[in-house]
């Protein structure tokens, strides 16, 4: 069952909790939390703000002046179910297809999940059987990311990489359908001194790493989007609900990622464990054979010492001696030695 009233209820809601509540009082929900981030974002009714974030990070050639929220709804499930993403999918007027995701942490094969993500959206635009590959249009990722991504040092303060298709050896763009934006908040919050007004990404940046009143007010002395933010921010702040469903939803991490460590010190535990019993086994093992061997090295010396002694008895001389049993003079000699030490 999905939430498909949610959003309406919420704005009515709203309307008299501002009268209620003084905004000075109230703490903000987090932004990085990927359903207020949804729910923020991916909401039909304030679509500007989405545009103003759309049009910061892909600086489009023409402005963009509508789009369509095509999963405006958040699943009942995706509260509770860590593995729901609570993306936000959008078309623009040029038929382009959008998707926006927060992520606050870094997940095994996350490069390969984003190209997963990205294939099967831009997969669905034709329906099962057909190959009219000219009705497929541009397809953007945009991962905000609240941990660090790519390590090259030459990206160390890069907070917006752009991900595209080129060609090995030249500046040839392979295709324009294929484009990923990732945005990392941990770089953005290392650079102190950036010029806010310069840098339109920063600003939403800046408001996803420190989402207070104060913040806001600063940034919409800037962009005037961000003072409708401060209106949403305060009034879904002040809802019970969308308090409790944050709530709930971060739970889910917290628990989800308890569980993934409780998993790990126990695997490692087992692990060494086993690995201590294996390798008494394994030494146990290796010194029977090692002693066998010894053994049987030990036991052929000591036939080669009482064959040439008893040869010495009867009067053979060593080159004799040399010949029956297949050695050199020396290691007769040495074998004649290690004879007379044991005696």
């Amino acid at each position: 069952m999905l939430f498909s009233g949610f959003s309406k209820r919420w704005d009515q809601q709203m309307k008299t909790s501002n009268q209620r509540l003084s905004q000075k009082s109230i703490q903000l929900l987090d932004p990085k939390n990927d359903l207020v981030f949804k729910m923020l974002f991916g909401n039909k009714h304030h679509t500007n703000i989405l545009i103003s974030f759309l049009a910061a990070v892909l600086k489009p050639t023409s402005p963009i002046t509508s789009l369509t929220l095509l999963n405006p709804n958040i699943p009942r499930s995706a509260i509770t179910e860590k593995e729901i993403v609570l993306d936000i999918t959008a078309e623009l007027a040029n038929d382009e297809l959008i998707d926006v995701e927060m992520q606050m942490e870094k997940h095994t094969a996350f490069r390969e999940r984003c190209l997963y993500y990205w294939a099967k959206l831009y997969s669905k635009q034709l329906k099962r059987g057909e190959s009219e590959y000219t009705k497929l249009r541009p397809t953007n990722t945009i991962l905000v990311l609240n941990f660090e991504l790519l390590d090259d040092p030459q990206l160390k303060t890069q907070y917006h990489a752009i991900v595209k298709t080129i060609v090995h050896g030249s500046n040839e763009s392979f295709s324009e359908h294929f484009k990923m934006h990732i945005i990392e908040l941990p770089k953005l919050a290392k650079l102190q001194n950036l010029d806010l007004r310069k840098h339109p990404v920063a600003q939403w940046g800046r408001f996803m790493l420190k989402p207070t009143l104060e913040t806001l007010d600063e940034l919409s002395q800037i962009s005037p989007v961000f003072k409708e933010v401060e209106n949403v921010m305060v009034h879904m702040s002040a809802s019970h609900k969308a308090q409790h469903m944050a709530d709930l939803r971060e739970k889910t991490w917290r628990d989800q990622n308890q569980r993934l460590r409780d998993a790990s010190e126990s695997g490692e535990a087992s692990g060494l464990e086993k690995g201590r019993n294996e390798g008494l086994i394994e030494g146990h093992n290796r010194g029977l054979i090692e002693g066998h061997n010894r053994g049987l090295i030990e036991g052929h010396n000591r036939g080669l010492i009482e064959a040439a002694g008893g040869m010495l008895k009867i009067g053979l001389t060593q080159e004799q001696i040399c010949k029956a049993l297949n050695m050199t003079e020396q290691e007769l000699a040495k074998l004649l030695t290690t004879k007379d030490q044991t005696e």
